[in-house]
């Protein structure tokens, strides 16, 4: 797979299973505001959090969470957002809401490879060419009037898998053979919930694998006090429409 998303190149190889329990365990960053609503949107973005948060964000984000500043998770709001990833941050547009109304103001922080912070400080890459896990992400600048011409609009919820025997494993590779054609080719945001409902991050358990190019993983061995995975239910952010329009 090479993908072009926004000006990022993502090349995947393929990983099993055993590939993906060698994932680093997640810890997060401190939440950070730094915009609010006011003006076109509130713009969380990477770019300007690392510039006025210098070394609190690591240079491999493995996931992202995004809530109201009461704590309400954004994907519970119903609002639209622009950008909602690891590696542009999170952007809402006022002008993209339904019934003219403004985007609420958001917090946002970052699942790290723990331990974080870090021992030691990290460097960062600026222009950032990553190597993740068999993922090589290279960045380049997006600006707010680029961002502001993605809509996101969400799949079905998709559970393939339950937690009995490694754990829960709902991957974009066996999703796309279970559900061809539901999923978009270049997914810019994944959520995942319980099948209650509950958001994934909201739990507390450690998930392996949690992004838009492999999927969604818990392993069972990974968890606290013998505990095993709970069942999940995962969806993807597309650019809208979606799903496409007929011709």
């Amino acid at each position: 797979m090479k993908l072009l998303i926004f000006g990022v190149i993502l090349i995947a190889t393929h990983t099993g299973a055993q590939d993906l329990e060698k994932r680093p365990a997640v810890c997060y960053t401190q939440w950070f505001d730094r915009d609010n609503p006011t003006g076109n949107g509130d713009y969380e973005t990477l770019k300007d959090l690392r510039a006025e948060y210098p070394k609190k964000i690591c240079s491999k984000p493995l996931t992202i969470q995004a809530a109201t500043l009461t704590g309400v998770p954004a994907e519970s709001i119903g609002q639209v957002f622009q950008v909602y990833d690891t590696v542009l941050g999170f952007a809402c547009v006022n002008s993209q809401q339904k019934n003219d109304e403004c985007c609420l103001d958001y917090k946002v922080r970052f699942g790290c490879p723990c331990p974080w912070p870090p021992i030691k400080p990290e460097v960062d890459t600026g222009n950032m060419k990553l190597l993740i896990f068999g993922v090589i992400l290279i960045a380049t600048h997006t600006g707010a009037q680029d961002l502001e011409k993605k809509p996101v609009c969400y799949t079905q919820w998709f559970d393939r898998d339950n937690p009995n025997g490694n754990g829960d494993y709902e991957t974009m590779k066996d999703l796309r053979a279970e559900y061809p054609k539901k999923i978009c080719s270049k997914p810019l945001t994944i959520q995942a919930a319980t099948l209650t409902g509950v958001p994934a991050e909201s739990i507390g358990q450690v998930f392996q694998v949690y992004d838009t190019v492999l999927g969604f993983v818990c392993v069972n061995s990974q968890q606290k006090n013998g505990e095993c995975c709970l069942d999940y239910k995962v969806r993807f952010g597309c650019p809208c429409p979606w799903p496409p329009t007929q011709a």
